[in-house]
């Protein structure tokens, strides 16, 4: 397999003090096929891992495709609006908070109680 006239080399990689978005994309491409992790590419490449992270880090955010770790942890947060069915025969059991303390006990209060009323009765549960 012959190597295109422009495609940097690892040599070439190795001497530059700054990688241009050209060999910064080469190296990201060559990561990825890797299937190794950022800092065992850099070791095995002899490139500084920061650099690596750098260039993973700049391309994402002009919509590179660095390696990314899951398609969650790149994905933007979105708020969507949810249609809850209406409450059919609500009882008492559903309109109460129950927290388990560290102590193992359960308290389980209303859910209008004040914010002041729970703590209290939490501090008082937890020194007993």
């Amino acid at each position: 397999m012959s190597k295109e006239v422009n495609e940097p080399s690892w040599e070439s990689i190795r001497k530059l003090r700054r990688w241009s978005v050209t060999e910064g994309r080469w190296v990201l491409a060559e990561l990825g096929r890797s299937g190794l992790s950022a800092r065992e590419f850099a070791e095995l490449h002899r490139v500084p891992v920061a650099r690596v992270y750098q260039w993973c880090s700049r391309l994402r955010w002009k919509g590179g495709k660095g390696r990314r770790r899951s398609p969650a942890a790149s994905a933007t947060p979105r708020l969507v609006e949810v249609e809850l069915p209406a409450a059919r025969g609500r009882t008492l059991e559903a309109d109460r908070i129950d927290i388990e303390l560290f102590n193992g006990r359960r308290l389980s209060v209303p859910e209008g109680l004040s914010l002041e009323r729970v703590a209290a009765l939490v501090m008082l549960l937890e020194r007993q």
